[in-house]
C-alpha cells in the first residue's frame, strides 16, 4: 500500500470513528440535563426553606430570651417549649405548632411546595420531550421517576390524633355523623379514598387541635356555601386550602352537603377552628 492511500485510510478512520469528544457530542442529552438541574434546584430549595425555617426559630427564641417585660416564669417554660420546636425541626424534620412561629411555617410550607410544584412540572416536560423525538423508553423511565416522586411528597398526612373531638370512625353512609345528633352521612362517593373521620359535636366551639406525625396531605369537610354568618369561606381562602370535587352531605331536614378540601401540611400540629354548625371534619384514610 503506498504511503499516500495510507494517509487518506487514517484521516478516513478519523472521520468515521468518534473519538472522545465526538462520543460526548453524540451522547450529549440536553432533557437529560434540565432534569437534573431541575432534581438539584429542588433539592437548593428545599434546603434553602428549612434553613430559613430553622433561623427563623431562632430569632424568636432570642427575642422571647431578652423579652425583659415578660414575667420570668412565663419566659423559662416559652424558652424551655421553643427549644425543643428547634430541636425537633433540626432532629427530625417535624414541624411543631407555636403562635409565634405560624407565619413562619406558612411561609415554609410555601416554599416547600413551590419546589415541590416545579419538580413536578420538570418531570412532565421532561417526559413530553421524550416524547417528541419518539424516544418512549426514557419517556416511560421519566413517567415512573415521578410517581416515585409523588408517592412521597403527595403522600396523605398521617394524622395521631384530634383534640376537641373523638377518636377516628369509619367514614360510610348510614353512620352516624355527630356525637350530640342522629343524623347520619350520606351520598358519600364511591371513590373516595378517605375510609375515617374524627366525629364532632353538632355546633360545637372548641377549635380542632391536630397532631400530625407524617407531613401530606390532609383533608377536611365543611359547608362552605357562602351566606351570611358563614365564616368558612373566608378562611379556606386566607388559609389556602385546595377544593376537591368530592361533596356528601348528612341526613337532616335540609340535606346539608359539605364539600371535602385538602392542604399540605408539615408534621407536627395545627389547629382549625370550628367555622360553622356542621364542621369542619377532619379525615384521614
Amino acid at each position: 500500500m503506498s504511503q499516500r492511500n495510507l494517509v487518506w485510510l487514517i484521516v478516513l478512520y478519523l472521520v468515521m470513528v468518534p473519538g472522545p469528544l465526538q462520543a460526548q457530542v453524540q451522547t450529549e442529552d440536553p432533557v437529560a440535563d434540565r432534569l437534573e438541574k431541575a432534581r438539584q434546584q429542588h433539592a437548593d430549595s428545599v434546603e434553602e426553606a428549612r434553613s430559613r425555617l430553622a433561623d427563623d426559630i431562632e430569632k424568636v427564641l432570642e427575642r422571647v430570651s431578652t423579652n425583659s417585660g415578660a414575667p420570668v416564669d412565663e419566659r423559662l417554660e416559652e424558652i424551655k417549649t421553643l427549644k425543643k420546636i428547634r430541636a425537633t425541626f433540626v432532629d427530625e424534620g417535624i414541624v411543631l405548632d407555636h403562635s409565634r412561629l405560624r407565619l413562619h411555617i406558612k411561609r415554609y410550607q410555601r416554599q416547600i411546595d413551590s419546589a415541590h410544584n416545579r419538580m413536578v412540572v420538570a418531570f412532565k416536560d421532561a417526559a413530553k420531550a421524550y416524547g417528541r423525538i419518539n424516544n418512549l423508553e426514557l419517556a416511560e423511565a421519566v413517567l415512573q421517576e415521578l410517581e416515585a416522586f409523588r408517592s412521597e411528597w403527595e403522600k396523605n398526612a398521617e394524622v395521631e390524633s384530634v383534640t376537641g373531638a373523638s377518636s377516628f370512625l369509619r367514614f360510610a353512609n348510614q353512620v352516624k355523623a355527630y356525637n350530640n345528633r342522629n343524623y347520619v352521612f350520606i351520598d358519600i362517593p364511591e371513590d373516595l379514598p378517605l375510609g375515617r373521620f374524627a366525629q364532632i359535636a353538632g355546633g360545637g366551639e372548641d377549635p380542632l387541635t391536630i397532631k400530625v406525625a407524617k407531613g401530606g396531605w390532609l383533608y377536611i369537610a365543611v359547608r362552605d356555601k357562602k351566606h351570611p354568618g358563614n365564616v368558612a369561606p373566608a378562611y379556606l381562602k386566607k388559609e389556602e386550602w385546595e377544593a376537591t370535587d368530592w361533596t356528601f352531605a348528612y341526613s337532616d331536614p335540609n340535606k346539608t352537603r359539605l364539600r371535602i378540601y385538602r392542604k399540605h401540611v408539615a408534621s407536627g400540629t395545627l389547629k382549625i377552628p370550628r367555622l360553622n354548625w356542621p364542621g369542619p371534619f377532619v379525615l384521614v384514610e
